[in-house]
């Protein structure tokens, strides 16, 4: 199924504080009735209405979704702690935490519910994923537990008569991503006057910019688009000539170093996104190019000084 429904829903929001959630709420508040989460504490703003809620709680989630009555869910609450989450033990207890929520969701009676999952679903050696042609092979839990949602939500939303999609994000950056992860890492290194440091500048990589990202996914919600649609910028590129742009637009040319000049066996040479569906089927498409969304990033960092 596909195009775009015509009717302001209620909107829940998990993981409305994170790194695309925050971005999503921007571009939701503009087609829904947002009604966000927050795990700390409730938070004011004008663009939702704000719940606190531990989604790792039955009891609070049921209560939560009863609350509510949302119409939609966007899900994007996960455990994401760089460097851990691949093939950490909390990666269970969120499986089971989205299915709470989908089963409540369904019992409250909600139209449309929309996952988000992981390029890691695919196979290592996949190269360019198509939807429902690509094998679905994780190599880590993470994507494990993300594939297994993917078809239970699937098969679960078809029995019981609501709309369902999953979207399988690849590789975002942009403002507000954790410090440790690639683009970061370059701007940060330069901003100190240093070396952006490369390691692997053979690998290809689908890189698309959060608010892109956050646009797609409201764009997907608000469709009838069902099934898997990759999130992603169908323009893959080479980390290091990503590298050698974010030093050209840091306004240091020259300043990338390769060490090692080495590709891992364990890292796949290629991730990317075939964005056919989400182009014809969800019609949306990337507002922003890579070097402005670079721009964007720099500018961001440099204002937070963060190093």
């Amino acid at each position: 199924m596909s195009g775009q429904s015509g009717s302001r829903g209620r909107l829940l929001l998990t993981g409305a504080r994170g790194f695309v959630g925050r971005r999503v709420l921007e571009h939701a508040a503009a087609r829904f009735d947002v009604h966000a989460v927050s795990s700390a504490h409730a938070v004011t703003s004008g663009m939702a209405t704000w719940h606190q809620a531990d989604l790792l709680d039955q009891r609070a989630v049921e209560s939560l979704v009863h609350a509510v009555r949302p119409s939609h869910v966007l899900h994007l609450a996960w455990y994401t702690e760089h460097g851990l989450y691949w093939n950490a033990p909390q990666n269970l207890a969120w499986t089971a935490a989205t299915l709470t929520l989908i089963e409540a969701f369904s019992r409250a009676g909600g139209s449309r519910f929309v996952g988000v999952g992981t390029c890691a679903e695919y196979a290592a050696d996949a190269g360019t994923a198509i939807e429902g042609i690509t094998p679905e092979r994780p190599w880590t839990l993470y994507g494990e537990c993300k594939l297994a949602l993917a078809r239970i939500l699937a098969d679960f939303s078809a029995r019981q008569h609501f709309g369902s999609a999953w979207a399988r994000l690849f590789y975002l950056f942009g403002p507000g991503e954790s410090p440790q992860r690639f683009v970061p890492s370059l701007v940060r290194s330069l901003a100190r006057n240093e070396d952006a440091v490369c390691r692997h500048p053979a690998l290809v990589r689908d890189y698309l910019y959060v608010d892109d990202a956050a646009a797609a996914l409201v764009a997907l919600v608000a469709s009838e688009t069902t099934g898997t649609v990759n999130i992603g910028s169908g323009a893959p590129v080479a980390l290091g000539d990503l590298a050698r742009l974010v030093a050209d637009r840091a306004g240091q040319p020259g300043r990338v170093r390769v060490d090692p000049p080495v590709a891992p066996a364990a890292e796949p040479l290629v991730v990317a996104a075939d964005v056919t569906r989400l182009t014809r089927d969800v019609g949306w498409r990337p507002t922003w190019s890579l070097a402005t969304a670079v721009d964007e990033t720099i500018a961001w960092w440099a204002a937070n000084s963060v190093r």
